[in-house]
């Protein structure tokens, strides 16, 4: 006769729990070390897949945006489901600490998946958000270097060797639209791009009434 199967259901909270000295306690919790969560990755031995973006972005700023982005997602998932246990009905299963390498992987697939689009909108999103309704602005400059004397050798195009040395510079600010229609667009298009990625993460997440369903 088969075993009757139970499935046991696991909250983001219980989760992080397993490594109780990094997770936080509660959400907006004042004492929550800002950097908790790549700590957390290190205790267990794992770390984010990071490809694809400049050099510009440093491994510090990196992580400094992982663990704001990962802070936002448990503020909005801390109570809902993300892990599941099957066992025989007669066994009261606890989770131990290899549990958190098979509940964090989508989570971390996820966050994988998504670095490469948002951190580069973040970064500039955070650069534009002190005046985002400013107009355009382009920039563009030159050199020109002029020889005629006639030598075969050397590099024509150094100092020693140019007769006239011309530098041009020219700015443009193009500034469409009135104020009105600029405000207007910005109150259609100008998005908070931290929700838009936590957004990513909310199918990993099952909420109470979606299991008793």
């Amino acid at each position: 006769m088969n075993p009757i199967l139970i499935t046991k259901y696991f909250t983001f909270q219980e989760v992080l729990n397993l490594y109780p000295a990094r997770a936080p306690r509660f959400p907006h919790d004042k004492e929550t070390p800002f950097n908790w969560f790549t700590k957390m990755l290190d205790d267990a031995g794992l770390e984010p897949a990071v490809f694809t973006l400049s050099e510009f972005f440093t491994d510090e700023l990196i992580e400094e945006i992982i663990n704001a982005l990962i802070t936002i997602v448990y503020y909005r998932h801390d109570e809902d489901y993300i892990y599941q246990v099957t066992t025989p009905c007669h066994i009261d299963y606890q989770l131990t600490q290899d549990d958190f390498r098979k509940a964090i992987k989508k989570l971390m697939n996820v966050l994988d998946l998504t670095i490469p689009k948002y951190v580069p909108i973040l970064q500039q999103n955070e650069i534009y958000s002190t005046n985002p309704v400013a107009p355009a602005e382009s920039e563009s400059s030159g050199e020109t270097r002029f020889n005629d004397t006639p030598q075969n050798i050397g590099e024509y195009g150094d100092e020693d060797h140019t007769t006239n040395i011309s530098n041009s510079k020219s700015e443009s600010v193009v500034d469409t639209g009135s104020i009105m229609e600029r405000l207007s667009a910005l109150f259609k298009d100008f998005k908070s791009i931290i929700l838009e990625w936590s957004n990513e993460f909310n199918t990993l997440f099952l909420k109470e009434e979606q299991i008793n369903e």
